[in-house]
């Protein structure tokens, strides 16, 4: 037995080398002895999107703990929830959010020698990371509702819904209840700028220069685009978190005058010949600017029927992950404000 620890020790302390292995070779004693596997994240907790950095531990016979070294945890069978393992270790999380609100993020590692000698572990979701800006549309909707998660007493569920496009979703932590953490941008299209006027031609000999083309007008911006906003039956507030700017689009800029094109020369010997330049044209006028979109209008949805009215709702992965968390609320009860 002390012979077994001593080579622990040393698989842990003689493994310099990024590409030697803290276990030995095929045969060794070692891999016979582990126990299990521990997965070591660099935090606790992590947002969607973030990358979860990792370092692991076989346990052996024992109690004793052997670090791993890249090379083995290279060979590790490594897969999860809501994450992607990657090369170096670290696991990519999925930017979805509702892919970890129920089972968070998982990590499973074995080891390939000895599938059976295998860890797990969870990484809390976190949210806040990246406050959600949205780019909205000539009309829109954003939906909100609040459900608990096996981390959460309560967190919202907010929807970026536009027709045609897939709906955006993000979710907001208690910590992020605060007016105007949802920011969606719908301003008006900018409309184009007018066409510059033509050179005009140079004189020739003893002739006038040709007069400049005149710019064209620029063109007027677009509305703004109208945002509603649909919420959870006696939640009035989630309104409040989201802010919606929705000005018109900037005029274009008038078209660049023309210039007039140059004098031709005198003709030798002759004083009688004084040709001109051509006037320049004239500077297209700016576009108007469009109208601003009107505030959103609110309307309420009994939670119950909130999501299925949702686009969301025809992902079945989504709605399971709804219908799970609606569950779940209506088990424990949901804290409201």
């Amino acid at each position: 037995m002390k012979r077994f620890f001593a080579a622990a020790l040393c698989g842990t302390a003689c493994a310099s080398s990024p590409g030697s292995s803290a276990l030995g070779g095929a045969d060794s004693k070692l891999v016979t002895s582990a126990r299990g596997l521990n997965i070591l994240p660099a935090s606790p907790r992590a947002c969607p999107g973030e990358f979860i950095g990792a370092k692991y531990e076989v346990r052996l016979a024992g109690g004793t703990n052997l670090p791993l070294t890249e090379s083995d945890v290279a060979s590790l069978v490594r897969r999860g929830t809501a994450v992607e393992p990657s090369r170096n270790g670290g696991w990519q999380t999925s930017v979805n959010p509702l892919a970890s609100a129920v089972t968070g993020f998982r990590l499973s590692a074995a080891l390939s020698r000895d599938t059976s000698i295998q860890g797990d572990t969870v990484v809390v979701p976190t949210y806040g990371c990246r406050p959600p800006v949205w780019i909205g549309a000539s009309h829109a909707h954003v939906r909100l509702g609040t459900v608990r998660t096996p981390f959460y007493d309560s967190v919202v569920v907010a929807t970026l819904e536009i027709a045609g496009r897939a709906p955006v979703v993000a979710v907001l932590g208690p910590d992020d209840w605060h007016r105007g953490a949802i920011r969606v941008n719908a301003a008006g299209r900018d409309g184009s700028p007018g066409r510059d006027g033509r050179r005009g031609a140079d004189g020739t000999e003893c002739s006038n220069g040709e007069d400049g083309g005149d710019g064209t007008d620029g063109h007027d911006g677009g509305p703004g685009g109208q945002v509603d906003i649909i919420v959870e039956s006696g939640s009035s507030w989630l309104a409040d978190l989201v802010a919606v700017s929705n000005p018109g689009g900037h005029g274009g800029t008038g078209g660049r005058a023309g210039s007039g094109g140059r004098a031709g020369s005198p003709s030798r010997g002759s004083d009688k010949c004084t040709p001109k330049g051509g006037r320049p044209g004239q500077q297209g006028a700016s576009g108007h600017d469009g109208t601003p979109g009107t505030p959103p209008v609110v309307t309420s949805v009994p939670l119950s029927l909130l999501w299925s009215g949702s686009p969301l709702w025809s992902d079945s992965t989504a709605r399971a992950t709804l219908t799970t968390l609606i569950e779940l609320s209506a088990r424990t009860g949901a804290s409201r404000r």
